[in-house]
């Protein structure tokens, strides 16, 4: 044998892996044979059987006193002499004893199990519970290592070992009772085990009062209650709606009658996630949003006083009812036929919060639950139906408790069942495509608030994308999208409609598919894409006047120069607008401009004709519709040559004029001696639009002018009033034009006539802009 090698890998780091491991599996089967594992208790034990268990909820877990694991208790469950009963936090748990008696063990309990003599011997580990002793059957407790035998005539008490320092405390509720020390734990030495001493004095302890063991210390204290409880009884179950509230009763048993302290927790022990309330009486009402949900406890100080009340113990839930999960409401099952079903099996299940103990289910065949298929007391929180054929079904549950009374019903839901569902065919969709120019009634009626990114324009008369009818279709629905990807898209169900056209547009493409849909929901493959193209009218480019210049001689004619404005109307959804400007007809040479408004001025200084449109173009830069009709500005210049004059004979010398007084200046207004019209309609800068086919009545009024026998009105294309289209004479304050104007913008002015022929002075001047669509 190599030595140095067996030492390195035995003596070494490989003996302290062994070590470290046999340490781990001893502290792993410790805990093991503590408290882990779940299996039935051994049928053929031989030991005793002390009682049965009566009640037994949530987490009630059971150790033979032979056994290293837990097995859960149930209802009806044998225990045996020496086993361990393990309650958790939620749990509680009962054993009806051979001998008559009742033991209620609360929750957060570890208690084993024992008899002796003609009575029970209880060890409890820690937490609480009560129980009934008597001459006939005593209880016997083990206490620091000595068993105190506790007797009386049908008296309850209740036993309380607290957290970790096992100090015990036992309460007479009801009755009075004799404490005594019966013996000690048996002591070896090395020869043979100690006797036990013989029992000492008796201890009596009355109804209301606590025997109190410290720490390492056998004998009790006897204190009395501080308080008496009295409502809610101990051990009550209530079932509270959302803003109810519940009574807190009690006595004070202390000299202090008025003050006490009122403390609630879902901790038996109210260690933890305790409410404390200072009290003035014996009574406090609490809402039921303020109770925990569950388990609560409950007990009474009197102020000043040392020893809280006897805890009692309340369930607390909220009175709904349980919440359907499956299926939901209108949700649709199928069989298949062609697979040989005839029906179909449906699973209903549901949710509980109100600590209900069963639940009745009921399945009808309308929703009044007249005609009930099924009605059954379940345990669990789902049930399966019956084979359901074809047809509409409703359901509903409610939670059961023995002290529960008319728990309410779950809402009613319906499902159906049917046959398998079939894929329809997709829907053949014409026509593919659409073009659709914004009519002038719909600019007319446009909102100001359109835009690209908000509201569009209801459009009129617009062609609609048509369908067949699908095979095994019970509706359509209809996606529209920017794009032909159709991302971001919309949905719009249609029911049975086999058309469709949108109720609101804008400029450019938009992309429509359809789809069919099943009786249940199924939707076939999308038709084939449809396209919608919008585009908007024109805009109007206004006439451009002509220009003609004339210079005396050559150099002025070549500085010479002219600017034409330039102005459009305007159209809803447009960015901006794309002006072409150039000495070509045909465009192919023009400059292009970009503009956000609609006008612009343009200076040339070469003669010619010059050509110019106008469009509107959108965000991305996309043309919204086709360009504007053509409009020539006309730009001449003439160079001609002085005048002439003709030599003529002097003329005699007139005679000497008679000098007369000079009569100073006197102006129209002066002369009529009356005031100036002032132009009412149509308003300064207003716009007169006029549709196509039309005949335009365009109404001008004014205020009337005392002394005026007649008005006259004049109406020009330029503020000057050098280019006077229309000149009227009327009796009237207003004047109605009958007929077209020139489109663009147009001057009006107005002035009074007395009896004399004698006119006033002009009017303001008016403006208007007029828009043929």
């Amino acid at each position: 044998m190599n030595w140095k090698r067996f030492k390195e890998r035995f003596l070494g780091v490989d003996a302290a892996i062994v070590v470290l491991g046999l340490l781990l599996f001893s502290v792993a089967m410790y805990f093991f044979m503590q408290n882990d594992g779940l299996v039935e208790v051994d049928p053929n034990s031989k030991a005793a059987a002390v009682g049965k268990i009566s009640v037994a909820k949530n987490n009630v877990r059971r150790r033979t006193q032979s056994g290293f694991v837990w097995s859960s208790v149930n209802v009806k469950d044998t225990v045996f002499e020496g086993d361990s009963i393990f309650t958790d936090d939620t749990a509680d748990a009962t054993i009806d004893l051979e001998n008559g008696n009742r033991v209620q063990i609360d929750p957060k309990s570890l208690v084993v199990v024992k008899t002796r003599n003609r009575g029970l011997q209880i060890d409890l580990r820690y937490g609480s519970l009560t129980g009934k002793v008597s001459k006939e059957t005593p209880l016997v407790i083990s206490q620091n290592g000595v068993l105190q035998e506790l007797t009386g005539e049908n008296a309850e008490i209740r036993i309380e070992s607290v957290g970790p320092t096992k100090e015990t405390k036992i309460r007479v509720v009801k009755g009075e009772i004799k404490l005594r020390k019966v013996s000690t734990v048996v002591k070896k030495t090395k020869n043979k085990a100690e006797p036990p001493p013989a029992p000492e004095d008796e201890q009596t302890i009355k109804e209301n009062e606590v025997a109190e063991f410290k720490t390492d210390q056998a004998n009790a204290v006897i204190v009395r209650d501080g308080a008496e409880l009295i409502l809610p009884e101990n051990g009550k179950t209530l079932w509270l709606g959302l803003g109810q509230e519940i009574e807190f009763k009690w006595r004070l048993l202390g000299k202090d009658t008025l003050k006490a302290n009122l403390k609630i927790s879902s901790d038996p022990f109210f260690a933890t996630n305790s409410h404390v309330h200072e009290v003035d009486g014996s009574a406090l009402k609490i809402g039921s949003e303020k109770l925990p949900t569950g388990v609560v406890y409950w007990r009474v100080k009197a102020s000043g006083g040392n020893t809280p009340s006897l805890p009692f113990r309340l369930t607390h839930y909220p009175d709904t009812p349980p919440l359907a999960v499956f299926p939901k409401d209108q949700q649709e099952f199928a069989f298949s036929p062609t697979n040989g079903e005839t029906g179909k099996q449906v699973s209903m299940s549901w949710e509980d919060k109100s600590g209900s103990t069963s639940f009745e289910v009921q399945l009808a065949n309308d929703p009044e639950f007249r005609k009930v298929i099924t009605k059954k007391s379940v345990e669990l929180s789902s049930e399966t139906s019956p084979l359901l054929t074809a047809g509409n079904y409703f359901w509903r549950v409610r939670g059961l408790h023995n002290e529960r009374k008319n728990s309410p019903w779950s809402p009613t839901l319906g499902f159906i069942v049917g046959e398998e569902n079939l894929q329809p065919d997709p829907p053949v969709l014409t026509p593919n495509t659409i073009a659709y120019e914004v009519p002038g009634s719909v600019l007319l009626r446009a909102p100001t608030n359109v835009s690209m990114e908000g509201r569009g324009l209801t459009p009129e008369n617009l062609p609609p994308f048509t369908w067949n009818t699908a095979k095994h279709a019970e509706s359509y629905e209809v996606e529209i999208a920017p794009s032909d990807t159709f991302a971001n898209s919309i949905k719009h169900p249609l029911g049975n409609e086999l058309k469709f056209a949108p109720k609101e547009i804008k400029p450019g493409p938009m992309f429509v598919r359809v789809r069919a849909k099943s009786k249940r929901g199924l939707l076939s493959q999308p038709s084939g894409i449809g396209r919608l193209d919008v585009t908007l009218p024109a805009p109007v480019l206004h006439p451009i006047k002509p220009e003609t210049q004339t210079y005396t001689n050559k150099d002025e004619l070549e500085r010479g120069k002219h600017t034409f404005q330039l102005s459009w109307s305007p159209r809803p959804f447009a960015n901006t607008y794309e002006l072409n400007w150039g000495a070509d007809s045909d465009f192919s040479k023009s400059k292009k401009f970009r503009l956000k408004s609609t006008g612009r001025a343009i200076m040339v200084t070469t003669p010619g004709d010059y050509s110019a449109r106008i469009r509107a173009m959108g965000a991305n830069g996309e043309p919204l519709g086709p360009y504007s009709q053509t409009q020539i500005a006309s730009y001449r210049k003439e160079l001609t040559a002085p005048p002439i004059l003709a030599v003529k004979p002097e003329p005699p010398p007139p005679p000497p004029a008679v000098e007369k007084p000079k009569i100073p200046e006197r102006t129209a207004a002066s002369i009529a001696g009356f005031g100036t019209p002032k132009p009412l309609d149509p308003k300064r800068s207003s716009s007169f639009v006029s549709l196509d086919d039309s005949t335009p009545f365009v109404n001008f009024r004014w205020k009337a002018v005392r002394g005026a026998k007649k008005y006259e009105i004049e109406i020009a294309t330029d503020a000057d009033f050098e280019n006077t289209i229309m000149q009227h004479d009327t009796l009237r304050m207003y004047f109605t034009v009958k007929k077209n104007l020139p489109e663009g913008r147009v001057f009006w002015r107005v002035r009074a006539i007395n009896k004399k022929n004698e006119p006033s002075d002009w009017s303001e001047v008016f403006d208007l802009n007029v828009l043929y669509q």
